[in-house]
């Protein structure tokens, strides 16, 4: 089940939040006509988390983290030669 509740102030918003248990925020409209909470107690989807593990050596972990660093220091330089500091 769905309900849309208007609200005018945030302090009203928590309010009208903490009177509704068991519903969760679906939707929030700021409009015109005013400021509404769609709440429904419907559960939430849920969505299927797949982990892929990789095994990988510490030599390199830390050849990826030089090359990021290089790629850091490489950016930072071209954003000082764009703003003129360079």
């Amino acid at each position: 089940m769905n309900k849309k509740i208007q609200y005018i102030t945030q302090e009203e918003r928590l309010n009208k939040i903490s009177e509704n248990p068991g519903f969760r925020i679906l939707e929030e409209q700021n409009l015109l006509e005013g400021n509404f909470l769609i709440l429904t107690d419907e559960p939430a989807p849920t969505q299927e988390v797949i982990s892929i593990y990789q095994d990988i050596s510490h030599e390199e972990l830390n050849n990826l983290a030089v090359r990021i660093e290089g790629i850091e220091n490489t950016t930072d330089i071209l954003l000082l030669k764009q703003e003129g500091i360079l």
